[in-house]
């Protein structure tokens, strides 16, 4: 539990708000529900949390489900007793912060950014990006930039 709050103040220091609220709103319920200091669920989403951040680049449903030692069934009923959402869904909005936060402190291209978090092609990173953001990688960056100019002058 204490593990996941200090993830969740390290991602908010890093700019990573929707993993920090995610990390966050995980930890309240499990302190919530009193589950946090039990083993079971709580130690299993941690771990996949964990597994998510460090494998971002690799991880896919099958291969978080092999970790944990469950079947995808089992792992959806805990990711959305825990998250409230899909593995699927949340692995997607973990990328889709981290690049977020690429796009905004780093010069690396969408390219490499896609493929630093995993999808298949510039293109399947770009639809995802507009999907969940309105607004295409680049664009995303020109509109940081101009904003954070804004703010510096």
């Amino acid at each position: 539990l204490l593990g996941l709050f200090a993830e969740s103040l390290m991602r908010l220091k890093q700019g990573e708000t929707a993993v920090a609220s995610a990390l966050f709103s995980a930890a309240y319920a499990l302190l919530e529900t009193g589950t946090a200091g039990k083993d079971g669920d709580a130690v299993r989403f941690q771990h996949a949390v964990r597994h998510i951040h460090i494998h971002l680049d690799t991880v896919t449903v099958s291969s978080l489900a092999g970790e944990l030692y469950m079947s995808e069934r089992t792992l959806r009923s805990l990711f959305l007793r825990q998250a409230g959402c899909s593995p699927s869904r949340y692995i997607q909005e973990v990328r889709l912060e981290t690049a977020r936060h690429l796009l905004r402190n780093t010069t690396k291209t969408v390219a490499e950014i896609a493929l630093a978090l995993g999808y298949s092609s510039q293109f399947h990173f770009s639809k995802a990006f507009r999907q969940r953001q309105g607004l295409s990688p680049l664009q995303y960056r020109r509109q940081q930039r101009e904003s954070t100019e804004i703010r510096l002058s």
